[in-house]
């Protein structure tokens, strides 16, 4: 997620340029901007350090006004549209991976500004390095070696105030992608205490279980039932089992099971 509101931001800025992308009426450019090469408009070289801090202002603002923004209009539009709710469990079980890890400040620098500022100095002092290992008899070091120690060079040249923008900017971008993956993971899920809850999750549940049911029947191409047991509160709070399957019109209905089997089964859990 963080990538896309990064590259929003660029190609926005790419758009309108450095000096307009905050103006609520600035005029649209005649062509449309490339998408190409997006890392060339954090290119600083050449700049005054007031320039750069300025930028980095410009940048964070923006990507936070075009974040807020995709936000409240994308949920605005999420609630208009019946979503899947087989589709959303998929999503969040393959959103079990491991959380997001908080990138160090010279790793998120590499990452923003190495095609456009450190690969050439990489590329060009590479030969140098090896010739130098080879004349003391020894193996040249790894070429990932030479080039973080190329990044920490050019970051640790860095003004404080470019410094304090991207370290900004970094924990943005983590907090923003560790929200996203809290929001998705199972883990969040908060399990029912007391009986009110269980009756308040029964309630909502009976509104998407019907059609998780009847999506999964269409996926597989079987019937599908769900049975949940547990104290139910139409039975009084006893240990129940409620069932739901959608119905031979396709529709999604929620119904008590009453089969024989499922009746052997609510009496073994209610002894």
């Amino acid at each position: 997620m963080s990538s896309f509101y990064s590259r929003l931001t660029l190609l926005f800025i790419r758009y309108f340029s450095w000096d307009h992308a905050l103006d609520p009426d600035g005029n649209r450019p005649t062509e449309d901007p490339s998408e190409e090469n997006l890392e060339q408009v954090l290119d600083v070289k050449g700049l005054q350090d007031a320039e750069v801090a300025r930028r980095n202002t410009v940048y964070l603002e923006l990507r936070s006004k075009l974040q807020r923004w995709f936000r409240y209009h994308g949920t605005k539009s999420l609630k208009t549209k019946g979503a899947d709710p087989l589709s959303k469990i998929l999503a969040a079980f393959k959103t079990q991976d491991k959380a997001p890890r908080r990138m160090q400040t010279t790793q998120f620098y590499s990452k923003l500004y190495y095609d456009t500022r450190i690969k050439a100095t990489v590329d060009a002092e590479w030969p140098k390095v090896v010739a130098q290992a080879g004349a003391k008899g020894a193996p040249p070091p790894k070429r990932l070696k030479h080039q973080n120690s190329v990044v920490a060079r050019f970051y640790a040249a860095e003004t404080p105030e470019f410094k304090a923008a991207l370290q900004a900017q970094r924990d943005a971008e983590y907090e923003e992608e560790h929200a996203a993956w809290k929001t998705a993971s199972l883990d969040n899920t908060v399990v029912p205490t007391t009986p009110a809850e269980f009756a308040l999750a029964l309630e909502e549940a009976s509104h998407w279980l019907p059609s998780l049911a009847q999506s999964l029947s269409k996926r597989l191409g079987l019937n599908v039932s769900i049975l949940l047991t547990g104290p139910i509160g139409s039975s009084g709070g006893r240990i129940d089992v409620k069932g739901y399957a959608p119905s031979l019109a396709c529709s999604a209905v929620s119904c008590l099971l009453t089969y024989p089997h499922v009746a052997s089964m609510r009496a073994s859990l209610q002894a």
